[in-house]
């Protein structure tokens, strides 16, 4: 099985926490001149508006292909309840090591002599932990939460002559500290780079968008499984692994449609059956959907066998959580410190 890789990072750096609005000035100004050296070279472009109450919002170059920039944060508007007047978010899947690297330096440089106690003290705001199944369809695939059934699901944009059919679902209220989501990443992909197309200004990067494009076409569907852990609220390094582990939150099950032969009339009749039975059971449930069918024993009996053999595992939820933690304590950005207990 496949280890997750981390789908975006969301870090704030406690430096010049909680001040006064002097004191917080006095601190900021005195980064002001690495700062400024790094913008005249062209390392950091300042973005023209600010962004969640920080003062000064930069694209961060770090010799990406593919123009990922992770977006570095500085000064904060409110200094008195400030947890870090420095914070940087990034997709680290999308960075190569020695990219992640020049980030790491980009870091140090912003933050002087600073740069060891700040980065040991780092504190986590987002971490989305993603894990990629091949040849799996979303939409024979049934979820479910333990701890809830609050989820919603979407239909494929462009897909009008398969009305309804699920491309995705997201477990947890929009807006929520954490989520869970499983949906057919190829398809996001192929809507990206459709809209990248739209973008594209020189017949280079017009080739380049088709020929990925062709390879999607040409691929077999990817089911993305991604949990996310937003609103960390400054959580230190060292407490990462207290995170609830939301593998372990889900049961997977999985219809699979193809062995029935559409070609006779049985055979379709039982593909009708099955589509139905996934499409109540997302509605309702499995054990409100299993109790509707009851008054007819035959159908019960026929969706009970279903449901029992379709049971399937997608990942181990221990080792795929502990993956997580491993992987951002690899990250070139933290001391092994940072993941340390100060306490003990």
């Amino acid at each position: 099985m496949n280890s997750p890789v981390l789908d975006k990072l969301s870090v704030v750096l406690p430096y010049a926490t909680r001040t006064d609005y002097n004191n917080h000035e006095r601190l900021i100004n005195a980064l002001l001149p690495n700062i400024e050296a790094l913008v005249a070279e062209g390392t950091l472009v300042k973005l023209p508006h600010s962004r969640r109450g920080y003062q000064h919002v930069f694209q961060t170059h770090v010799g990406n292909p593919f123009g990922h920039r992770p977006i570095l944060r500085i000064g904060s508007q409110n200094p008195t309840v400030c947890k870090g007047a420095i914070a940087f978010t990034l997709n680290p899947a999308r960075y190569y090591s020695a990219e992640l690297s020049t980030f790491h330096s980009i870091l140090c440089r912003v933050l002087g002599n600073h740069a060891p106690a700040v980065l040991r003290a780092a504190q986590l705001q987002a971490i989305h932990s993603a894990l990629d199944i091949q040849d799996l369809e979303v939409n024979s695939l049934l979820v479910s939460n333990k701890r809830s059934r609050n989820f919603e699901t979407y239909s494929t944009v462009g897909d009008a002559d398969i009305p309804g059919r699920t491309s995705g679902m997201y477990f947890g209220k929009l807006g929520s500290a954490s989520r869970t989501c499983v949906y057919e990443k190829h398809t996001e992909q192929k809507y990206r780079q459709v809209e990248a197309m739209k973008a594209a200004k020189t017949e280079q990067e017009e080739e380049r968008i088709l020929g990925i494009y062709q390879r999607l076409l040409d691929g077999k569907p990817v089911t993305r499984v991604e949990c996310r852990w937003d609103k960390l609220n400054g959580l230190p390094l060292y407490l990462a692994h207290t995170m609830p582990n939301r593998f372990a939150m889900l049961d997977f099950r999985y219809i699979d449609l193809k062995p029935f032969d559409q070609s006779k009339e049985i055979g379709r009749e039982l593909l009708l059956e099955a589509k139905l039975f996934i499409s109540h059971v997302r509605a309702v449930g499995i054990d409100k959907a299993l109790e509707d069918y009851r008054p007819s024993r035959t159908m019960h009996t026929r969706v009970k066998r279903l449901w029992d053999k379709s049971e399937i595992k997608l990942c181990d939820p221990v080792t795929a959580f502990n993956d997580t933690i491993d992987a951002l304590e690899e990250l070139p950005f933290f001391p092994r410190e940072a993941f340390e207990n100060p306490n003990q």
